[in-house]
């Protein structure tokens, strides 16, 4: 039997669920990938109130934004045109894996079912906006980045199909270092639209590369090795995503 994605995924980091039934790696079609195109100025003027709502009704994500604004203001590094120190926080404070902010706003994203019972518009807004500024272009050569996982098994339908992560996801340009975090599942893979996060991020040594919730691969090759799935994946150079300006009901 295989399970939603998404679901499964969930369950598993909630409860520490043993997978051992096969989860398919799709398009995440519940996942949260808002672009805000043709909004963004509506959602800056909002911002700073959301943010202080979304805090005020989340003390871990308030506490670990507040840690992440102090580095911020002490480590803030050289940024684009147009980068806004809450686009820089956001990043620090996500990628603080010592906090439960991470794996609860990917739970969030990846789980998305209405603008009212989502908690993180704030973090989502500026996580995207801060991945649009500091990311590459298709029109060079897309980066080779790699991606580890602990625990759960991903498998595709068929090789050829087009997938999602259908989440923020972290990957890193040194092999080594993403696997540390898992071999479990294993992804190599090239993208066009990932940004590459290490000046910001509280842990610069790994070399992050922050993957948007609509880049799209290909699944150009998958194999099992020693109970260990390994996917190889080709950005498509595309994105797609299926909600804009959600939060306004626009």
């Amino acid at each position: 039997m295989r399970f939603p994605a998404g679901i499964l995924f969930t369950l598993w980091l909630i409860f520490g669920i043993q997978q051992t039934q096969a989860v398919y790696l799709n398009m995440s079609d519940m996942a949260f990938d808002d672009q805000y195109e043709g909004c963004i100025g509506e959602m800056e003027n909002n911002i700073s109130s959301l943010l202080a709502k979304e805090k005020q009704a989340d003390p871990e994500f308030s506490s670990t934004w507040d840690a992440a604004e102090k580095r911020w203001k002490t480590k803030k590094p050289s940024v684009p045109s147009g980068f806004r120190d809450e686009y820089g926080i956001a990043i620090m404070a996500y990628s603080n894996k010592t906090s439960n902010l991470y794996s609860n706003f990917n739970s969030a994203v990846r789980n998305y079912s209405s603008r009212d019972t989502f908690h993180y518009h704030s973090l989502h807004f500026l996580m995207t906006r801060a991945v649009v500024l500091l990311r590459s272009s298709c029109r060079w050569s897309p980066r080779s980045v790699y991606r580890g996982m602990k625990g759960i098994y991903f498998e595709p339908k068929e090789i050829g199909v087009k997938v999602r992560f259908g989440q923020f996801s972290s990957s890193s340009t040194n092999q080594k270092v993403a696997e540390g975090f898992g071999n479990d599942t294993f992804f190599t893979f090239t993208s066009c639209f990932g940004a590459q996060i290490k000046k910001y991020s509280l842990y610069p040594g790994e070399e992050e590369v922050l993957i948007p919730v609509d880049e799209v691969f290909t699944v150009t090759n998958f194999t099992k090795q020693e109970g260990k799935n390994r996917f190889v994946l080709k950005t498509t150079k595309t994105r797609c995503h299926y909600y804009n300006c959600d939060y306004l009901n626009k």
